[in-house]
C-alpha cells in the first residue's frame, strides 16, 4: 500500500519521538505506554503534506490466536515484551528524540 497516504504502509525517514500514555485497549496497543513518532524528514514528511498522515505510534501488542499482532493503521507494532525493553532503556539512557525508519 502507497506508504504516502493515510493507512498505507509505513513511510520511511527521520520522525520526532514523544511518549504518550497507555492505551486503554491493552490487547491492541499493549500495556506500556506508545510512542508518538512525528514527522521530520524524508518519506513521512512528505506523507504528512500530501497525504495527511500526520504520525504514527511505536506500541506493544498481544499476539492474535493465530500468532500475529493485530493491524492498527499503519503503525508501528511489536510483542509486549519488545516494548517493555524500548521502555527500559528509555529509563537507562533518557528520552529517544529521533528515530530513523529505513527499507533495511
Amino acid at each position: 500500500r502507497n506508504p504516502l497516504m493515510k493507512y498505507g504502509d509505513t513511510p520511511t525517514g527521520s520522525y520526532f519521538v514523544n511518549v504518550g500514555k497507555a492505551m486503554q485497549d491493552t490487547r491492541m496497543y499493549g500495556v506500556h505506554p506508545v510512542l508518538w513518532l512525528a514527522p521530520r524528514s524524508g518519506q513521512c514528511a512528505r506523507a504528512a503534506i500530501e497525504g495527511g498522515r500526520g504520525g504514527l505510534w511505536l506500541h506493544g501488542g498481544v499476539l492474535s490466536m493465530a500468532g500475529n499482532l493485530r493491524p492498527t493503521y499503519g503503525c508501528l507494532r511489536v510483542h509486549d515484551g519488545t516494548m517493555a525493553e524500548v521502555h527500559a532503556l528509555i529509563s537507562e539512557y533518557g528520552p529517544i528524540s529521533e528515530l530513523i525508519v529505513s527499507e533495511e
